[in-house]
């Protein structure tokens, strides 16, 4: 059987995924877990605190499959972007009753509500765009192709890099062509 904190972080997650931060309270996780609020708060300070292991464990799984796995491998953007968007299909597709992107639901509510939430959803997203641009320029200087400013990402902007545009601007920023 999982210790009581497991119960409760996945409860919360269960919870925020299908009722939002703001519909879940700290007597639905409760009752979802047959827990008392002693234990509750022997592991967490509040809600919040509670919501931010959850943050921060999606964090950790979109990291570790996509930054630190799909996207640090040594293939073409296309490939890479293609493996990634499997695997996001795939993480959503293990939900049994589906409201949407666990994470961007979490970006949608929780973003504008508390910079606790809203840093470590913006870090993330601004890692994977860096991870996806940089890629990309990476693969369009070892192909030799022309470059110029990209004009559709901050990251080639803010780091004083650029990549490959498109003459009919069909994928600016990668090399991508769809």
């Amino acid at each position: 059987m999982r210790n009581t904190k497991e119960k409760i972080l996945t409860a919360t997650e269960q919870l925020i995924y299908k009722k939002g931060y703001t519909g879940t309270s700290i007597n639905d996780i409760l009752d979802e877990t047959a827990t008392g609020k002693g234990q509750f708060y022997y592991y967490f300070d509040s809600k919040k605190e509670a919501s931010l292991a959850v943050i921060d464990n999606h964090v950790k799984i979109w990291q570790k499959h996509l930054l630190n796995g799909i996207l640090s491998r040594d293939e073409s953007p296309l490939a890479n972007l293609k493996e990634m968007l499997d695997w996001i299909y795939s993480y959503h597709a293990q939900k049994k009753i589906y409201y949407g992107c666990p994470v961007g639901n979490l970006v949608i509510e929780l973003s504008a509500l508390d910079e606790d939430f809203r840093k470590p959803l913006e870090q993330l997203f601004s890692d994977l765009q860096k991870k996806n641009c940089g890629k990309s320029i990476s693969f369009n200087r070892t192909a030799g192709e022309t470059k110029s400013s990209c004009s559709t990402c901050n990251y080639c902007s803010n780091s004083g890099k650029s990549s490959t545009i498109e003459s009919d601007s069909r994928f600016k920023c990668s090399g991508i062509k769809f």
